[in-house]
């Protein structure tokens, strides 16, 4: 059981370290103004006024979301204030990528690749956390 526990564990760090390279990726591209999307328009999604929540480019919220995360993940198992903090963060980055993803779609009609890699990350991010309170609820 305990064997399970630390490959989840040590997946959703995996997973966290990709999406942060996502991130910061995204980031520098936006300073820059330059992307590179190998699949569908991601200068347009992420020069839309859906990409900043004031000064503040989503990609650098991306980059605090994962560190957050990674952060938690490691000490989450010695005290169970951080496992609460860590389900809250998980569901608010799953609820906030969907309203985005939603807007790619819907409002921007354009979509970005890396963006819609970092939603998936974060979708399974947020399924195997569930695994893993699953296998042992209290850690």
């Amino acid at each position: 059981m305990m064997h399970k526990k630390l490959h989840i564990r040590l997946m959703m760090q995996a997973l966290c370290i990709v999406g942060l390279l996502i991130s910061i990726y995204l980031y520098i591209s936006t300073l820059f103004n330059q992307y590179f999307c190998l699949v569908g328009d991601c200068a347009t999604v992420n020069n839309s006024t859906f990409a900043q929540i004031g000064p503040i480019p989503i990609s650098l919220l991306g980059i605090v979301f994962y560190i957050l995360v990674i952060i938690l993940l490691t000490i989450s198992s010695r005290f169970e204030i951080v496992n609460i903090l860590l389900t809250v963060t998980l569901f608010i980055g799953l609820i906030y990528s969907s309203f985005l993803t939603i807007l790619e779609v819907t409002v921007i009609n354009a979509i970005c690749i890396w963006c819609v890699i970092s939603f998936i990350i974060i979708i399974l991010l947020n399924l195997f956390f569930l695994v893993h309170k699953r296998i042992n609820p209290i850690g």
